[in-house]
C-alpha cells in the first residue's frame, strides 16, 4: 500500500510539474512527520565537494541523520537501533536510494550523506533537495528532488 501511495503522490507533482514544500519522513509504527524546506534549512548545514558523474561540486545542507532526529525519526540517545535499521530516500521520479542506518549514525560510520539544497553556492535550479553521498564513483545513490524517506 505505501508504495502506490508514494507513486500517486510522486505522479501528482511530476504532472503538475511543482517541486514538493514538504518531506515526508517515516520510521516505520509510527505516524508520518511532514518537514517543510523552511524547517529543513534552518537545520546546521554543511559544505563538502562531492562529484557526480564526472563533475566535483560544492554541496551545501544539513546531514541526513539531522533531519532524521529533527523528524523524530531516529533517536540519537538509542544508538543501537543504528544497527538493525534501513534508510530509504525517494525522489519526485521514484528513484530509491537505501542505506543501512548505522551509515549515516555519528556512533557508528557518520558519512557526511547529506540533503543539499544548494549546489556551488546558489540554490539547485529545478530541484528540491538532492541527496549527496561523497566518496560514491558512479553518483547512483544520488537522489534529486528528495521527498520521501522511510525507516525501517
Amino acid at each position: 500500500m505505501f508504495r502506490s501511495i508514494a507513486l500517486t503522490f510522486v505522479a501528482l507533482f511530476t504532472l503538475a510539474g511543482a517541486l514538493p514544500q514538504q518531506l515526508v519522513v517515516e520510521r516505520a509504527g509510527q505516524p508520518p512527520r511532514e518537514l517543510s524546506v523552511v524547517q529543513i534549512a534552518s537545520l546546521k548545514p554543511i559544505t563538502q565537494q562531492a562529484a557526480i558523474g564526472n563533475t566535483d561540486r560544492s554541496w551545501t545542507g544539513p546531514l541526513l541523520w539531522d533531519v532524521l532526529v529533527a523528524a523524530g525519526a531516529v533517536d540519537p540517545a538509542k544508538p543501537v537501533d543504528a544497527v538493525h535499521l534501513g534508510v530509504r530516500v525517494m525522489g519526485a521520479d521514484g528513484w530509491t536510494a537505501v542505506f543501512g542506518l548505522a551509515e549515516l549514525s555519528p556512533e557508528f560510520a557518520g558519512k557526511p550523506i547529506q540533503l543539499a539544497d544548494q549546489m556551488n553556492g546558489a540554490p539547485i535550479q529545478g530541484q528540491g533537495l538532492r541527496l549527496i553521498v561523497p566518496g560514491e564513483h558512479r553518483g547512483g545513490r544520488s537522489v534529486r528532488d528528495v521527498v520521501r524517506i522511510d525507516v525501517e
